[in-house]
């Protein structure tokens, strides 16, 4: 019985080690309270607990650190005894990063006990499991919120904004986003690895410069963007003007660098509520400032947060107004100078809201910020060739229906078959539709934009270049491309009373020459007063379109002008 009553019994050593691990559990459990001068008091107590002469814990990120040797090294305890290692413990974390813990034991001293062993063997384990915890946390909020190089990125800005919008603390923060000018510059001209310390030397320039509660972050490339008290932007300023900066190892060259920048002052004024479109604004006032018509550092104005709530709530009534069926084709009339005679026709898109028509200037500039232009561009196709079925349907003979298409349709290589699908599913001749692209403004678009009018013309449809001579290198656009029709712009048909040698007539004279030599069917626009017809007839323009014969027309009033025609 004796035997047994002792195996039962507690010793005191055993209810001290006991006491131990019980506060060295609350501290590492602990995480709202928890510090490190706690853990390693409880460390402490261990070590002499167990008569350990030191104890070591290491940290690397990454398998590629641990054997470079660069992590962190805590050495919590040491009493200087000569010593020998008796536990070593490495664990690697699911984001390869590596914990590692080693207990020193006195050479001199008596050993461990089986048991004792297995005592501190268990706290070595908590320890290192506490530590995978808890920089494995760390890991992530790093990861999460910083990007490859370790700048803070977006994720590390927009908890901090969300923050403060829900204090109410935005009103008189400043929002700036730079760049770096000539960024690609110094890449080509100093390499990788010094334009990189050139990006870093002006962000810490910039973050030094923000003030304690200031944040700045690395969107992408060399843009970061930038939050801030108004009293630090003076000294911003001066930064983004120009800040010399040692560039390569040696220390011996200094570059002078500056920066573009758009700004916004937040304040009751600003009605913007969402950070992205914020950002919009102030991309756009980026962009002025790498273009320099304003200066190098652009400020956001009342003006331009209002023009962006109208953009966003225009793109919200689009949606609607898409479903309730509020866009329709209007007709302008294209008409023959030599009979009077409607030959053709351009339809326009209006949108129709509350009983108001709503002009194209009005919203299609901001549909052509997305691709919702080209969902508006097959709508209007839709209805025209509704309207020609109708037509053909009535014994009314249609005249050919000129539809405009946007640039943003040139990189969706399905065009034409779309466009077909919309048109054979009226079945109606192909003869009837011309489609009608504007000048584009890069020789990648004029790639693209020989493939689709090309594709076009295999079809059967006709094809014409709108607003002629205002766009990209309008001569190799008309040697390039096959067009059916040109369309002359109207800035370059005289006003009345305008001198015959004028540039305006000399150059109409010569354009309405070369498109009529080469062949094309030559359209003017623009054309308002008999005087300006009479210079289409001088000129052999024989197509006419204009308010001098009409605006565009509601579908009911287009259809009495083809069945009445004009009279000159």
């Amino acid at each position: 019985m004796k035997g047994s009553l002792q195996e039962f019994m507690v010793s005191e050593r055993d209810e001290q080690f006991h006491d131990l691990l019980e506060r060295f559990v609350d501290v590492i459990v602990d995480t709202e309270g928890f510090t490190r001068e706690r853990l390693v008091g409880i460390l402490v107590e261990v070590a002499k607990f167990f008569n350990l002469s030191k104890g070591v814990t290491e940290f690397y990120e990454n398998l590629w650190h641990e054997q470079l040797g660069k992590g962190e090294i805590f050495i919590d305890y040491d009493d200087g005894r000569e010593s020998k290692v008796i536990i070593s413990l490495r664990v690697v974390t699911p984001v390869l990063s590596v914990v590692k813990c080693s207990l020193y034991y006195p050479v001199d001293a008596e050993e461990l006990s089986e048991d004792e062993y297995k005592k501190l063997n268990l706290v070595a384990r908590g320890l290192i499991r506490f530590i995978s915890r808890n920089r494995l946390q760390n890991s992530i909020e790093r990861i999460a919120f910083h990007d490859f190089y370790g700048f803070p990125n977006a994720n590390f800005f927009f908890r901090k904004y969300d923050q403060l919008n829900r204090e109410g603390k935005l009103s008189g923060k400043i929002l700036l986003v730079y760049n770096l000018r000539n960024f690609s510059v110094f890449n080509a001209e100093f390499g990788r690895k010094n334009s990189d310390r050139i990006m870093k030397s002006f962000y810490e320039a910039i973050k030094y410069s923000v003030g304690e509660n200031g944040i700045v972050c690395r969107l992408s490339s060399d843009t970061f963007l930038c939050m801030f008290d108004t009293g630090f932007m003076p000294r911003i300023e001066q930064i983004l003007k120009g800040y010399p900066i040692i560039y390569d190892e040696q220390g011996k060259n200094r570059i002078l660098v500056s920066g573009y920048a758009g700004v916004i002052v937040l304040s009751e004024k600003i009605t913007l509520t969402s950070l992205d479109d914020i950002l919009s604004v102030l991309y756009n006032a980026l962009t002025e400032a790498r273009m320099g018509a304003y200066g190098s550092i652009v400020y956001v104005s009342d003006k331009d947060s209002l023009e962006q709530e109208r953009i966003k709530k225009l793109k919200v009534m689009f949606q609607e107004a898409f479903a309730s069926g509020e866009f329709s084709a209007f007709y302008q009339p294209k008409v023959s100078i030599d009979t009077g005679k409607v030959v053709g026709t351009e339809a326009l898109c209006r949108w129709i809201h509350d009983g108001k028509v709503m002009l194209p200037s009005e919203f299609i500039p901001v549909l052509e910020l997305s691709n919702e232009i080209c969902r508006l561009d097959f709508h209007v196709l839709d209805i025209v060739c509704g309207d020609i079925k109708r037509w053909l349907d009535s014994g009314l003979e249609p005249v050919r229906v000129s539809v405009n298409l946007s640039r943003k349709h040139l990189s969706n290589m399905d065009l034409v078959s779309h466009l077909l699908k919309i048109v054979d599913g009226y079945n109606i001749p192909h003869k009837y539709i011309e489609f009608e692209f504007t000048e584009t403004t890069t020789s990648v678009g004029v790639y693209n934009l020989k493939r689709v009018v090309s594709e076009l013309q295999e079809a059967g449809f006709s094809t014409a270049v709108d607003d002629f001579g205002i766009g990209y290198s309008s001569l190799s656009l008309i040697r390039e491309i096959p067009w059916n029709v040109i369309k002359l712009d109207k800035d370059f048909l005289p006003l009345d009373g305008e001198a015959s040698d004028s540039k305006t007539s000399v150059m109409y004279r010569h354009i309405a020459s070369l498109t009529h030599d080469i062949g094309f069917e030559t359209v003017t626009e623009g054309v308002e007063t008999a005087r300006q017809v009479q210079v289409l007839r001088e000129n052999k323009c024989h197509i006419a379109q204009g308010f001098y014969f009409d605006k565009a027309l509601p579908v009911e009033q287009f259809e009495i002008r083809l069945k009445q025609g004009y009279k000159i």
